[in-house]
């Protein structure tokens, strides 16, 4: 829409024209259809499953059969190792419960700033430990030392691990390791006892061989 006006002091034939452009709503909707503007990516629906809680598969029976304590001084990358350890139980397939927060050890130290006159100026040093527990039950020793072993390799620095296991044996252990160990003795081919005695022998025999043979030299020197 145009309009326009004649000045006040200019000729009939110079005439300026001014001109106002109005832009109306569906004239603004348009020129922001014609901008090429980024599509914009909606989230996909849920989240990853890192970002998740870590699953957990249920005990059949509820026998212990590990406990790993975790200790730490940074409690943000305790807590990451910690659910990296819940993982990949959860991949082995080992009902493991969750983190078990115990309580946190404080340590403190006063040392003296300068020795000798300017001893009384000290200062005080905290530390603190922060410690977490896991527990695996109804699990194969088998697999307990394999998801041990790989928490090992992989943990990082400033995280210490303690582990606890148990293993379980039918009734009559005793019985039985009496009989491996006499089956042990049996299948030996001779005791230690006799073993000695024919080492003994063949080195006498050989020092003897050896002295006759110096012998039968110094009597060759001599002739």
């Amino acid at each position: 829409m145009k309009i326009t006006k004649s000045l006040a002091g200019f000729s009939s034939i110079a005439k300026v024209s001014l001109t106002r452009t109005f832009v109306t709503r569906s004239g603004s909707a348009e020129i922001k259809s014609k901008i090429d503007l980024p599509a914009v990516h909606e989230p996909a629906e849920g989240f990853d499953d890192v970002f998740q809680v870590p699953e957990r598969v249920q005990p059949t029976h509820g026998i212990p059969v590990c406990n790993l304590h975790f200790r730490g001084y940074l409690p943000q990358h305790l807590d990451f190792y910690v659910d990296f350890a819940r993982r990949a139980a959860f991949a082995l397939k080992m009902p493991c419960s969750g983190p078990v927060y115990l309580p946190t050890q404080t340590s403190r130290w006063t040392v003296i700033k300068s020795p000798f006159v300017h001893k009384k100026s000290q200062e005080n040093f905290e530390r603190k430990t922060h410690k977490r527990l896991l527990q695996i039950k109804d699990t194969n020793p088998e697999v307990v030392q394999r998801w041990l072993h790989y928490l090992k390799m992989n943990a990082p620095a400033g995280i210490g691990m303690r582990a606890t296991t148990w293993e379980f044996e039918n009734v009559g252990v005793g019985k039985t390791m009496v009989e491996k160990a006499k089956k042990l003795q049996r299948s030996a081919p001779v005791s230690n006892g006799e073993d000695k005695e024919t080492q003994v022998k063949e080195i006498a025999a050989q020092l003897l061989k050896d002295i006759e043979a110096e012998a039968k030299d110094e009597t060759k020197t001599e002739a």
